[in-house]
């Protein structure tokens, strides 16, 4: 098997317990032959793989790095509680990039383009490389990664949005070596994201409708109408910001070395 030195690698913490049960299903039901999964948790078990339980809390770097310790595996394909996979996983594709990044042209693969990558990738029509500046170059969407790579990059008092940040200004470095699948269609479709700020998002709902599944809503609160009319101001102004960045990032790129 192609995938026998990679591993999937959860990301979670006691409190999003109520996300192990559809993110397991999802996982079980769309991607039956996935390698190997650890399960990031506190103290409780998770409902399938191996759970690495760190015990009290480290923060997300903390915990992440205290998990990776556990594990031998040279390749991780990191995830989160809420990434629920809704659409089958084509594992040929996931093990070719596994094969880039062995060959050592990458050390991070982006599986869902969010950012997408700023410049093709000559190897593979599939991918795209994200520039060196390019901003949240390492997003924490489902990537594959060079275990030594990630945790050369993380810093023990930093959260997951900081690392996203600062993490990616600390990347710089890897030039070349961060690759972005170009379209969905060529990485893992998932719901994006299931909990956003603590709370369930909409597509949360939308999954447990769509697989006829139950999930534990109640574990979570509501969105009052106040944070419902926060929440749409702020997406609204990150998708400006959103379109002068890409405009910013359009201008470098024209200045990065082919």
């Amino acid at each position: 098997m192609r995938l026998s030195d990679c591993c999937i690698l959860v990301s979670s913490f006691d409190k999003y317990e109520a996300c192990w049960e559809p993110y397991w299903h999802g996982l079980e039901k769309y991607w039956p032959s996935h390698p190997q999964v650890y399960f990031i948790t506190n103290f409780l078990q998770a409902p399938g793989g191996i759970t690495l339980s760190v015990g009290s809390d480290r923060g997300w770097a903390g915990n992440l790095i205290k998990a990776l310790s556990q594990i031998d595996f040279p390749y991780i394909l990191y995830s989160q509680e809420d990434y629920w996979i809704q659409k089958p996983v084509e594992q040929i594709l996931i093990e070719d990039y596994l094969d880039i990044i062995r060959s050592g042209k990458a050390d991070y693969i982006r599986l869902y383009p969010a950012p997408p990558p700023d410049l093709p990738f000559p190897d593979d029509h599939r991918l795209g490389i994200i520039a060196p500046t390019s901003p949240y170059r390492t997003s924490l969407q489902m990537a594959l990664w060079r275990k030594e790579t990630l945790l050369s990059l993380l810093d023990t008092h930093e959260t997951a949005w900081e690392f996203e940040v600062k993490g990616s200004k600390r990347s710089q470095y890897l030039k070349k070596r961060f690759l972005c699948v170009s379209k969905r269609q060529y990485g893992i479709d998932y719901v994006f994201t299931a909990v956003v700020n603590g709370y369930w998002s909409e597509k949360a709902y939308q999954y447990a409708d769509n697989e006829k599944i139950h999930v534990r809503f109640e574990a979570l609160p509501r969105k009052s109408i106040m944070v419902k009319v926060k929440d749409t101001i702020v997406s609204r102004l990150y998708r400006v910001k959103k379109k002068f960045l890409s405009k910013i990032r359009s201008i470098k790129i024209t200045n990065f070395p082919s």
